[in-house]
Formats: structure tokens, sequence, C-alpha cells
């Protein structure tokens, strides 16, 4: 169909773009940096991909109505988020609580 042949093609644009970006560090950081952050940009892809199924199977196990579905997906996004910008600022202090807490206890 034309919406998947314009998915497919988003898809390539935008894989291309990190493929350029990757380019971009290889040229200024070297191979070891660049091989790092392309396994990184592979493993960010294959998560979504990840993210994409277990969002069907969420939708269709508890029939979520097709006009509720951008709304689901909108705040399950920014919640991710927002979760992430939460862990990245204080996960490591968090993770020194624990550990203080286990040894303490």
């Amino acid at each position: 169909t034309e919406s998947g042949r314009l998915a497919i093609l988003h898809v390539l644009f935008w894989f291309c773009i990190g493929l350029v970006f990757n380019l971009g560090i290889l040229l200024t950081l070297g191979s070891d940096a660049a091989i790092v952050w392309f396994d990184g940009y592979i493993l960010e892809y294959l998560l979504s991909m990840d993210n994409l199924f277990f969002f069907h199977v969420v939708f269709t196990t508890y029939a979520t109505p097709p006009s509720q579905v951008y709304k689901a997906l909108f705040l399950g996004i920014v919640g991710a988020v927002v979760l992430r910008l939460f862990f990245y600022v204080f996960g490591g202090d968090i993770f020194r609580a624990a550990f203080a807490a286990q040894v303490f206890f």
C-alpha cells in the first residue's frame, strides 16, 4: 500500500541521517567512537521495534478504541521521556543511596 511505502521511506531516510551523523563521528572522533555510537544506534532501533510490538499487544489485549490510541501513545511517550530525564539527572544519586542503604542495613 501507499502508506506502507511511505513508512519504509521514512525509516530509510532517518537511518541514512543516522549513518551520515555516524560518518561525522568517524571523521572527528575516530573509528572506536563511531563503532560505539553505531552500536547504540542499532540497539535503540531494536528497542523501539520491541516497543511497537508491546504497544500492539497491549492495545489488542485491552481493545483500545482507535480514537484513543493516539492519546495513549502520546502520554506513554511523554511519560518515557520524563522518566528518562529523571533517571539521567538523579540516577547516580539513587544508586548511591540504594548502596548506602544496603550497607547500612
